[in-house]
């Protein structure tokens, strides 16, 4: 289990990573439609910044691993899609943004994306997806390399256990949360300051290959 004050600790570096991306690292969550591409970052301690420009409407918790259960502390994710259903509806467009980040639940800070005027924030969105996708096929590319001189081992107990982690539908928690903070954490991003590393964590490229088999 995480302690809290590793979970202080990490919020206190998300917060330095994302502080010039101002509203911009938070997910824009124009309407209902929005949750099916959902992806929420994590900014720790840029939720100060966040409380002084805009309007703070709410702080969810939220189960992360995918086994949570109704009636749980944590919300659900089906329940976490439902309350920013709700709000959406009453409140107009929100920033999320993930403030803490335990091993198993995550708080979610929910802000409202509107000025006082009531017109729609337009700070500029990083295309997170695009430049996760563009670090996924370098990572392939030299994980294919190595592979073939031999230099890689099958994934077992010792390799990332949260890569190894799935709801009970067999769904991996990344995907299941719409989270890509664990994902980005493997990569080397210069765009998200991700220190660079060259440990090969085997488990998804290996999960890859067995799905496609």
């Amino acid at each position: 289990m995480k302690s809290i004050e590793s979970i202080r600790n990490e919020a206190a570096e998300a917060g330095k990573r994302v502080r010039k991306e101002k509203a911009g690292v938070c997910f824009l969550l124009r309407d209902a439609n929005d949750l099916e591409g959902m992806r929420i970052r994590e900014i720790g301690t840029h939720e100060e910044w966040m409380d002084e420009h805009f309007r703070r409407l709410d702080t969810l918790f939220v189960d992360s691993s995918g086994f949570g259960r109704s009636g749980e502390g944590a919300l659900t994710m089906e329940e976490f899609k439902a309350k920013l259903t709700q709000m959406v509806e009453e409140h107009g467009a929100l920033y999320l943004g993930t403030t803490e980040m335990g091993q198993f639940q995550v708080h979610v800070g929910v802000w409202s994306a509107l000025h006082p005027d009531g017109s729609l924030d337009t700070t500029p969105k990083r295309k997170t997806d695009e430049i996760v996708q563009k670090a996924i096929d370098k990572f392939i590319s030299s994980f294919v390399k190595k592979w073939e001189k031999g230099q890689i081992s099958p994934p077992d107990l010792g390799d990332c256990f949260y890569c190894q982690m799935k709801t009970i539908e067999g769904v991996p928690l990344g995907d299941a949360q719409g989270d890509m903070s664990h994902l980005i954490s493997h990569l080397h991003l210069k765009a998200f300051k991700v220190p660079v590393t060259k440990l090969y964590i085997e488990m998804p490229v290996w999960e890859i290959v067995r799905l496609a088999c």
